[in-house]
């Protein structure tokens, strides 16, 4: 028979962990590793304990290595569920009640029975935390509680067994998970899938794992279907943060490998950042010729597999809020980034030749751009949606041939970011690598102007019948844009 108990977060670690020492026949005290996880959820929030659950992702693992340890291993986990106001056992059976219960869940998290490395497959909707004042990517999962079918949107997150996954598996794990449930080409990913995808760079054994190498996260990326990039502070210097922020705010998520280069080596995932501020945006320099929105210092959601999911730190102190000093002095010294495998033209060459385009072609000054990669259906969907556009330019942007991928540049300064608004726009075809002259020019909007490449590669222009010096930003890319007193 399946057990279901609904408890308060206050009743949680105590209740948790009798299930825990009761279902899986031990000892281990683990209220302490409960309370440092929930704390972070709000305060008035119940959770569903349900035991016996088959969790794919251990199953998977079980049956692939700890089912062959003289050591008794369950092969089934604890789940619980999270909802945010009081519920009862009886509200499931409440047809009246069951849209309620949706409206009210926030996801779930599995219990392990590999202590001390408790935490399994999870998905926590941001809105279940007392701070949810940033912006990531997230998919949106199906799953059930007490039988009854809900969603959740959310980043998937686990903790590291340390045997057969350890971060960097976590991580590879993620990413792929996030992936297969938001496009349909990417299928999920389970543990004996990177161990089997390995085996041919792999010299030696794989299990107990002790990790991979940044090139074999790559290489299994690059198998799973992503052309993959790596980036190294080394070789992009002062341009890497602005690099991966562009990516994150594109809504790529992106593997993350911080060092201190003595002790420790993390791979962790980077999903979003923090809502802005007119103070973030205050900080841009309105003398400066121009600015790139992606170097604005804010903070970033990191999905670490020793914390609870979505930390927030900056980019230059990805662990500051580890409490160890040697976690905290870590750095970002690569990233890998999983692109679609037809994107040739990366953030760093468009980046440039965007900034060509507006210095020599356009002769703007003073100005602050943001960069973005996204999908040209998505970008013309929210042009044509759009009720404060005028129907010319929704024609205008229609009638462009674009790739599955483009590169947008939106052009604005300091107080229409604050309005959420830009003044110009560039959009460039992620599909050509050669930024010689207009090859990856897609269209370019300022004024009353419509420029785009004809079919001979020449720029054609169109006039519009009205100047259009202001419009909405594109708000697609990490669902959402923030300034405080504008909400999206």
């Amino acid at each position: 028979m399946i057990s279901q108990e609904i408890h308060s977060k206050n009743n949680l670690p105590i209740a948790l962990e009798n299930s825990f020492q009761g279902f899986f026949n031990v000892k281990i005290p683990i209220r302490q590793e409960i309370e440092n996880f929930i704390k972070n959820l709000k305060d008035v929030t119940f959770f569903v304990i349900e035991h016996p659950y088959v969790d794919k992702v251990y199953r998977d693992s079980y049956y692939y290595y700890f089912s062959s340890k003289l050591n008794y291993y369950p092969r089934d986990c604890i789940k619980v569920s999270i909802f945010a106001k009081t519920i009862t056992i009886d509200d499931f059976y409440s047809v009246e009640k069951q849209q309620e219960l949706q409206d009210n869940y926030r996801g779930f998290f599995v219990i392990r029975p590999t202590y001390p490395a408790l935490f399994g497959r999870s998905i926590i909707d941001k809105r279940a935390l007392k701070n949810n004042e940033f912006l990531i990517t997230e998919s949106e999962f199906n799953t059930t509680c007490n039988g009854l079918k809900f969603y959740v949107k959310g980043f998937p997150y686990s903790s590291q067994d340390s045997e057969t996954i350890t971060c960097a598996e976590t991580s590879l794990w993620g990413v792929m998970e996030y992936f297969s449930h938001r496009y349909a080409e990417y299928k999920p990913l389970l543990p004996s899938k990177i161990v089997d995808t390995l085996k041919i760079i792999s010299f030696e054994r794989q299990l107990p794992s002790k990790g991979l190498k940044y090139g074999d996260l790559s290489y299994a990326l690059k198998e799973f279907g992503f052309g993959t990039r790596i980036y190294t502070r080394q070789d992009f210097k002062d341009e890497f943060e602005i690099i991966l922020a562009s990516y994150i705010e594109s809504g790529i998520p992106t593997i993350i490998a911080a060092s201190n280069n003595d002790n420790i080596h993390h791979a962790l995932v980077c999903c979003g950042r923090e809502k802005l501020t007119e103070s973030h945006i205050d900080t841009i320099d309105e003398r400066a010729i121009m600015i790139d929105f992606n170097s604005i210092e804010k903070r970033f959601v990191f999905v670490d597999d020793n914390h609870f999911p979505y930390q927030i730190s900056s980019l230059d102190r990805p662990c500051h809020y580890y409490p160890s000093a040697e976690w905290k002095k870590s750095q970002i010294e690569q990233f890998i980034v999983p692109l679609y495998p037809k994107i040739y033209l990366e953030a760093y060459e468009a980046r440039e030749y965007c900034k060509y385009l507006l210095f020599e072609i356009l002769k703007v000054k003073q100005i602050t751009y943001r960069l973005l990669l996204t999908s040209s259906r998505s970008y013309k969907d929210e042009i044509i949606r759009s009720v404060d556009l005028p129907r010319e330019f929704k024609e205008a942007v229609a009638s462009v041939p674009m790739p599955k991928f483009v590169w947008l540049c939106e052009i604005s300064n300091k107080q229409l970011l604050k309005n959420h608004k830009c003044h110009g726009t560039i959009m460039l075809d992620a599909t050509e690598p050669n930024i010689f002259r207009y090859k990856p020019l897609l269209f370019v909007h300022s004024g009353n102007i419509f420029m785009h490449k004809n079919g001979n590669g020449k720029l054609e222009h169109k006039k519009l019948p009205l100047s259009l010096d202001e419009y909405g930003i594109y708000k697609n890319n990490l669902k959402g844009f923030y300034i405080q007193g504008y909400m999206s």
